[in-house]
């Protein structure tokens, strides 16, 4: 195994490792459904590692992961944008998504890598990630969008799905030798994303951690006057 197949599922723990502490005083959604991710993630990661040691297939746990791993950028960016109507075209998206994963599961033989499966989530989410980025640039800001920690949480999606789709696309058409040699890919694009999703929960941490503001008291008066 490269250097790269060490740090890639190592690095899912270093999100983890910095919300941990904060996981059960705060109540940010999009972090817990991200931490709840880099778990399934982690472990996951582990299972095809000690299977494919020991000559087991690993097909079905790839499968498996593209829905979940959907279904948390799905759900997380349902709850980031605001327009109603994309919120509905994102639970149809996500309904007849699932059903098609689901039905290529049970129906269909499973392949190596689940290459269509994979290709249109990318797709689909990547659409959402421009959706939330678009609402964001057109509403009044009174700071600027890098300091809100979910821009560094949709930057780490965008980045991971963008950087691994045409890999995704043309996966289960490579020879096998080409397919590992070109999943260093994944593997940078995977630890690129968890540096990004720490980041956001740093930037999360110092901004919940500054002093509240001193309120006006309603009978202060200025000097001057």
């Amino acid at each position: 195994m490269s250097i790269l197949e060490y740090i890639s599922p190592l690095s899912t723990l270093l999100p983890l490792l910095v919300f941990l502490p904060f996981m059960f005083k705060k109540r940010e959604l999009p972090l817990k459904v991200i931490f709840f991710y880099n778990i399934y993630s982690f472990l996951n990661d582990l299972l095809i590692i000690n299977r494919f040691a020991h000559g087991l297939k690993v097909s079905m746990f790839l499968y498996t992961f593209t829905v979940v791993e959907y279904t948390s950028f799905s759900f997380l960016l349902y709850f980031l944008i605001k327009s109603n109507i994309v919120k509905k075209t994102i639970l149809i998206c996500s309904l007849l998504f699932i059903v098609f994963c689901l039905y290529n599961i049970i129906n269909e033989p499973i392949r190596v890598f689940d290459s269509v499966q994979a290709s249109i989530e990318s797709i689909l989410v990547l659409v959402y990630c421009i959706i939330y980025f678009y609402e964001q640039l057109n509403q009044p800001q009174l700071s600027f969008i890098y300091t809100k920690y979910t821009f560094w949480l949709i930057t780490g999606v965008l980045v991971y799905l963008s950087g691994t789709f045409f890999l995704y696309a043309f996966a289960v058409n490579l020879p096998d030798q080409t397919r590992v040699n070109w999943w260093a890919i994944n593997l940078v694009c995977t630890i690129l994303k968890n540096v990004l999703f720490t980041v956001a929960i740093l930037i999360y941490i110092k901004t919940n951690r500054r002093p509240p503001q001193t309120p006006i008291e309603s009978n202060y008066q200025p000097f001057l006057n």
